[in-house]
């Protein structure tokens, strides 16, 4: 049954006959002036709980034991449970590093009891490619996350021999110089390229054999990517041989000058050609002097 409030299991009032720094009962030893009134001293103590005291909180502590045996067992049970999953990981690596250089093998359940017909599917494994070959797969699996763009513009650094500058694969591609760029990154994160001083060169070739366009297909796709403007001054230029003022362009077009060199500003930003001291000449892969 219950104690009442107030008192022990041994029956005495707490606020007499126990001592508050320890809690032990006092009936039995003489204690504040009270006189024992049961022979011997009991060993109950009080109860945790808080109490409030003139609108403050009292806290009140009971002694809690332990058993020593039970808790090392637990500890220990929880320890070679441990134990048993890092032995199964460790085994687990190693048929993975063993897959990687002699071929991929199947990789045994590590719950020995699974039904057979467990909704676990089994990993498709593949051997590994003959010497060589993997490059190969490696390239083609490299080549299958980028998007299309970016295989245009690594067909044209092919088409360099490997290796381009930014206004070559504008001309080559027709793209803007920002879009080129960002074409770029993205092979450069997927690993096909590398880019140093303003140059993307191909990390390994590619497969196929990968002429350079001839310079009329270089023209005809720049001129395609162009307005009528841009198009009608680059096309006055290539008839100029590669160089031309702007006044020479602007009789060429019957465009005003100021017309004129607004254009030439634009292809210039694409990187088509340069201006210099009022003269336009075209990039050398264009038709302008090398």
């Amino acid at each position: 049954m219950a104690n009442k409030a107030g008192v022990c299991k041994c029956g005495h009032e707490i606020r007499y006959w126990h001592d508050p720094a320890t809690g032990q009962c006092m009936v039995g030893r003489e204690w504040k002036g009270h006189a024992p009134s049961v022979a011997g001293a009991c060993d109950c103590v009080r109860k945790v709980k808080a109490k409030k005291m003139n609108g403050t909180t009292k806290k009140v502590t009971r002694p809690v034991t332990v058993d020593g045996a039970v808790v090392a067992g637990a500890l220990q049970s929880i320890q070679r449970a441990h134990m048993t999953i890092a032995s199964e990981i460790g085994a687990l690596l190693l048929e993975l590093e063993r897959g990687k250089t002699e071929g991929a093998q199947p990789i045994p359940r590590l719950l020995d009891d699974a039904p057979a017909t467990s909704s676990r599917a089994e990993v498709p494994t593949r051997a590994a490619p003959p010497l060589g070959e993997g490059k190969r797969l490696e390239r083609l699996e490299q080549l299958e996350i980028v998007s299309a763009g970016a295989r245009e513009v690594l067909e044209a650094v092919a088409q360099w021999g490997g290796s381009a500058d930014a206004a070559e694969l504008v001309i080559a591609t027709a793209y803007a110089p920002r879009t080129v760029s960002d074409y770029l990154s993205e092979l450069s994160t997927a690993g096909l390229v590398t880019r140093s001083a303003g140059r993307a060169t191909l990390t390994a070739p590619l497969d196929g054999v990968h002429r350079k366009p001839t310079l009329e297909q270089l023209r005809a796709k720049c001129l395609s990517s162009l307005n009528s403007g841009q198009a009608e001054v680059l096309q006055a230029l290539f008839d100029a041989g590669g160089e031309e003022t702007t006044e020479g362009l602007a009789s060429a077009t019957g465009f005003a000058s100021r017309t004129v060199s607004d254009y030439l500003s634009e292809l210039s930003s694409r990187k088509l050609l340069t201006r210099a001291q009022g003269l336009a000449t075209l990039h050398r892969d264009l038709g302008g002097p090398s």
